[in-house]
């Protein structure tokens, strides 16, 4: 039931700020590393993984994820699909996603 009414809340909240600011229905994000074990991410400053994570972003937003490479290892290239690049810097990319859109962070 949590789970049902915690799902229902979160389309609900995306339905609104999607036709108060006019913005066109979300994508779903992919986020990867080719080795976890080398480092993970932090998704708009504020989410930290350590797993693949997916997730729905409007197309008209700058999603920005920061490498977080392990000590010694660092970020050897991004790898993204379906987006297009809007920031960027050693360890942060800023990009606005399209429908598919795909980013792996390659660690070395």
């Amino acid at each position: 039931m949590y789970l049902e009414l915690t799902c229902l809340t979160e389309t609900l909240f995306i339905s609104l700020i999607q036709n108060d600011f006019h913005l066109s229905a979300p994508v779903n994000v992919t986020i990867s590393v080719n080795d976890f074990d080398l480092g993970g991410f932090i998704v708009n400053d504020y989410n930290e993984f350590e797993e693949d994570y997916t997730g729905e972003y409007f197309k008209e937003n700058i999603l920005y994820i920061t490498a977080k490479p392990k000590d010694g290892k660092s970020v050897k290239s991004w790898g993204l699909k379906h987006g297009k690049l809007a920031a960027k810097k050693p360890n942060t990319i800023g990009f606005y996603p399209n429908e598919g859109c795909t980013l792996t962070i390659n660690y070395e």
